[in-house]
């Protein structure tokens, strides 16, 4: 039987992780999107490997996020094929941190990015071109993620540039 995906898992060219967040038109009116973390290069047609992240409100104190607050949590450990919507899809960067033992990141300017979506997905701003992959490096960081993984962004938060993410959250676990 064939595959319902055009790239074999070899064709995905790995890179330094980076997020995104996906809306459909069907969430607009409650402005809902869905956090992913691209795991490779972005073929044109937006097939890449991904990992989903779920807003974990388990994270939530009484139950319930301010706006703009969200935590996520991983909903897997390894990325899996995933294709993009082509207009309906924003770049964003992070915030890391840690609450009750389990890893978790939330959306910087979570709202501006959510509206920056919707305005592509309803034809008002272009969409962004897929970013350039940055090769993962044999140790799993560059000298810049290095640096920046010991910098606290306050309240337990890291903040680092998208690529980074994933090589911190590495180095943080073997600490």
């Amino acid at each position: 039987a064939g595959s319902a995906w055009p790239r074999e898992a070899g064709k995905f060219v790995g890179c330094e992780p980076w997020f995104c967040i996906v809306v459909d038109a069907l969430w607009l009116d409650q402005r809902g999107f869905r956090l992913f973390e691209i795991f490779s290069a972005v073929h044109p047609d937006g097939t890449c490997r991904a990992r989903e992240w779920y807003s974990a409100l388990e994270l939530a104190p009484e139950g319930k996020f301010e706006v703009g607050q969200q935590k996520f949590l991983a909903a897997s450990i390894l990325p899996r094929p995933f294709q993009i919507p082509l207009s309906a899809w924003c770049k964003v960067d992070v915030l890391q941190g840690v609450h009750a033992g389990k890893a978790f990141v939330q959306v910087c300017n979570e709202q501006e990015k959510v509206t920056e979506a919707y305005k592509i997905l309803t034809g008002q701003a272009h969409p962004e071109r897929f970013p350039d992959p940055v090769p993962v490096h044999g140790d799993g960081l560059s000298s810049h993620a290095a640096a920046a993984a010991g910098v606290p962004g306050g309240a337990g938060l890291v903040h680092l540039p998208l690529h980074h993410q994933h090589a911190h959250a590495q180095q943080q676990q073997a600490a």
